[in-house]
């Protein structure tokens, strides 16, 4: 378990990173123009909120059947994921998309 607050766990997949967040929690990546990553709602997720990315969220709901779960990408420097309650998992794959 990292010692990061809000995140829980890291998981390594085959082709992809996953790092995983509960409760209300804050998490900034730097990472590079056009890097596509998603951003799920494990359970309902609310206050979550997303910058630096193409389509940037305030104050959205997650959960894994909604819109807001599907692909983005960085603009490039600091991605900011935030949420209120709930739990999520970013995940950033590796190598080409």
């Amino acid at each position: 378990v990292l010692a990061t607050p809000g995140i829980r766990a890291v998981f390594l997949f085959r082709d992809a990173l996953g790092l995983s967040m509960k409760g209300r929690a804050v998490r900034t990546l730097d990472l590079r123009a056009g890097v596509v990553f998603s951003w799920i709602g494990i359970d309902r997720v609310s206050g979550a909120s997303l910058a630096g990315a193409k389509w940037p969220l305030l104050n959205a709901t997650l959960h894994h059947e909604g819109r807001q779960s599907l692909s983005n990408a960085a603009l490039g420097g600091v991605v900011s994921f935030s949420q209120r309650s709930g739990k999520s998992l970013i995940i950033i794959p590796f190598g080409k998309v």
